[in-house]
């Protein structure tokens, strides 16, 4: 495993972020699992989030005194603000951080405000350019500005910025075969597949006993859209009423469980747990959900981000051990799981709830569905999140900067 033996504490690698890399999921989840923690202090964190408290153990970060929340305006207007008005000062504001702390290279991850200012930055400094690594989970584009109301209009200039990026960076890393793609034949940018690295093997898990769990179905964290949720219901409903079971709906993390509540009137019930730790949660799922739910929204405009990206979230379902109904199109970054592992991830691939009741139905009916997925499970970690691999790999690039 390679570590960033090319960087230290008075010539760091210096990484930009949107958002705080200590109080973030998803992207920033996966940069965190892919840094040694002897490596921390190698590593300068600079955010447009405003301060927040950290655990000491962990280096400082520096927030960007000219973003909207160092400001103490109000958050709402950042995704705007920081990446127009502001975005200017802030590169300038970087630039200073790069000269005080002497840092030796960029880490940019793609996302948000993150690349107006880099865009800015790299004009700043077009006579003396910093070796620079670039880093996307969702295209900043078509994934991020086109499904935002209020960034919707900068589409065209976030791509523009996206492209200059990409070109000036020496290294590019993202997060699937799809992304890969698209960037080689849109942009002729080579990049390298790097995902979450995830520690030990998935372990074998107690059986479940179908009186006590029912037709019950896990939800962890986002899930994009609410349209998808009812049609979930609905399908546990009918597949519930068909095999005999109580249907339920579990819901972790800052989801929309208590809407869904509401709008269900009991037919099914709906259990919102709120947030809960990682490890946790996985714990949970695999004492009380018969099967999870993971998804990617259908519409059109929304055809990038289901190529494209990838869900962290399954890094989470696998140490859980529960088999995994996946409710996206045929064409979504999630269907070679799908075709890798049938018993263990099956399709809905529309967004009618009779085709998700007979998904469900065909898991319960399946032999040994109380029985833990745990070999399944494993093998789609080491085939995803395989901690060897991806930590050498980001390891390789960053070094390679110096």
């Amino acid at each position: 495993m390679e570590r960033l033996t090319t960087f230290a504490a008075d010539a760091p690698l210096l990484v930009l972020t949107e958002y705080h890399p200590y109080h973030a999921g998803g992207g920033l989840a996966i940069l965190r699992t892919l840094i040694e923690p002897a490596d921390r202090d190698r590593l300068l964190w600079v955010t447009t989030a405003p301060p927040r408290d950290v655990d000491r153990t962990y280096p400082p970060v520096i927030s960007l005194r000219k973003s909207t929340g160092a400001r103490g305006w109000p958050m709402r207007l950042a995704p705007v603000l920081d990446s127009t008005l502001l975005s200017t000062g802030m590169a300038r504001e970087l630039l200073e951080i790069v000269r005080q702390k002497n840092a030796k290279a960029l880490w940019i991850v793609a996302h948000g405000s993150a690349l107006p200012i880099t865009d800015e930055f790299l004009r700043l400094c077009r006579d003396s350019p910093l070796p620079m690594h670039v880093t996307v989970h969702d295209d900043p584009a078509f994934a991020v500005a086109a499904m935002s109301k209020k960034l919707r209009l900068l589409v065209g200039r976030t791509e523009r910025q996206f492209a200059k990026v990409l070109h000036a960076a020496r290294s590019v890393d993202v997060i699937g075969k799809g992304m890969q793609m698209r960037y080689r034949e849109r942009y002729g940018v080579d990049s390298e597949i790097i995902h979450r690295a995830v520690d030990g093997v998935v372990e074998q898990k107690l059986p479940l006993e179908r009186e006590t769990v029912g037709l019950s179905v896990g939800i962890l964290g986002n899930t994009y859209r609410y349209q998808q949720l009812p049609l979930l219901a609905e399908a546990v409903r009918l597949a519930a009423l068909r095999v005999g079971a109580k249907g339920r709906v579990i819901v972790y993390g800052q989801s929309f469980g208590a809407r869904l509540r509401a709008d269900v009137n009991a037919e099914v019930e709906v259990v919102v747990r709120g947030h809960v730790d990682e490890a946790e949660a996985a714990a949970q799922l695999s004492r009380e959900a018969l099967v999870l739910y993971l998804n990617y929204p259908f519409a059109e405009a929304e055809r990038v981000l289901r190529e494209t990206s990838f869900p962290t979230k399954l890094s989470t379902y696998v140490l859980s051990a529960r088999p995994i109904l996946v409710h996206a199109p045929l064409n979504s970054s999630t269907s070679e799981l799908c075709k890798d592992e049938p018993e263990f991830a099956r399709a809905w691939t529309d967004m009618s709830s009779l085709s998700g009741a007979n998904a469900l139905t065909d898991f319960w009916k399946a032999p040994d569905i109380e029985k833990s997925f745990h070999a399944a499970a494993e093998r789609t970690r080491l085939k995803y999140f395989d901690p060897e691999r991806n930590r050498s790999m980001i390891g390789q690039l960053l070094n390679n900067l110096a």
